[in-house]
């Protein structure tokens, strides 16, 4: 995207801000004399009830305004980022459909957890382009479970496609908990004690993830230093961090490409052809 576009872009979303505010300052005081009129007709307080709601239309403006803030300081950072790298941006963008095959992405933006939780989604500020011969593809997503004491998480993931077909696993660091509600996954266990403390594993196919978390893989998962988290999702290969300094991207498409590198070749042997082209 280029700078005109953007800053163009960037402009609008300023002035939908802007009227957001104007529109939760002035309504409440604009109806403040009918409520006050009915209220007290009723009986009650009028005044006091219509005091209370002029005073949460300034405290909601505040708390848009600081959220989108934060929004447009991040976009700006991913977009340096992408310039940086020589990738290029978007704001905003749809994700390729082989993609909800991903356990961390799977479904549209509402999933429905064991639970009986609502995981909500979204996804914001694209990085693409080509890195040493592979297309990828770095954004920001933010999962938001409803509840009393609901919080957005936001996390970044960088993912590359691997061929053909893969099956569903995911690989999440034990330390940190699951934002991934996976369901239809089955938790498995390796041959290696010291990989089953550190990381969770849960998958569609035992034989698939036998095969793909072998001698080579675990050892490069293990020497990893970063609580990430890998998944495998038909076409694509994928490593989720917790939204990260922009200025770690780069580490984070490393990682990417060191992941796609350890990748089994004997897994292209498991599908008939034409099987995935894992390198």
């Amino acid at each position: 995207m280029d700078d005109r576009r953007f800053g163009f872009l960037d402009l609008l979303a300023q002035i939908s801000q802007l009227v957001v505010v104007v529109i939760l300052v002035f309504a409440p005081l604009a109806a403040a004399p009918y409520i006050t009129s009915r209220l007290d007709r009723a009986g009650l307080p009028g005044a006091l009830f219509a005091g209370l709601f002029i005073g949460l239309g300034p405290t909601l403006a505040i708390l848009s305004l600081r959220k989108e803030r934060a929004s447009r300081r991040r976009s700006r950072a991913m977009r340096r980022a992408a310039l940086d790298l020589g990738l290029h941006f978007a704001p905003g963008f749809r994700l390729p459909r082989s993609m909800r095959d991903l356990p961390s992405l799977a479904g549209v933006e509402i999933l429905g957890s064991p639970r009986g939780w609502t995981i909500q989604r979204g996804y914001a500020d694209l990085i693409s382009g080509s890195v040493d011969g592979t297309e990828i593809l770095v954004f920001d997503y933010w999962v938001k479970s409803d509840g009393a004491y609901a919080q957005t998480r936001w996390h970044t993931l960088a993912a590359a496609r691997i061929g053909d077909e893969g099956r569903a696993l995911l690989v999440e660091p034990r330390d940190i908990g699951s934002w991934v509600p996976a369901t239809g996954l089955h938790e498995v266990t390796t041959e290696s004690a010291a990989f089953s403390k550190r990381y969770r594993v849960r998958t569609k196919d035992p034989k698939f993830t036998s095969a793909f978390l072998d001698g080579r893989m675990i050892e490069f998962l293990l020497e990893l230093s970063d609580p990430w988290t890998f998944e495998v999702g038909d076409s694509w290969l994928a490593v989720t961090a917790h939204q990260i300094p922009t200025q770690r991207i780069s580490q984070l498409i490393e990682t990417l490409q060191a992941f796609r590198r350890h990748v089994p070749r004997v897994i292209a042997s498991m599908y008939p052809e034409p099987g995935p082209t894992f390198v």
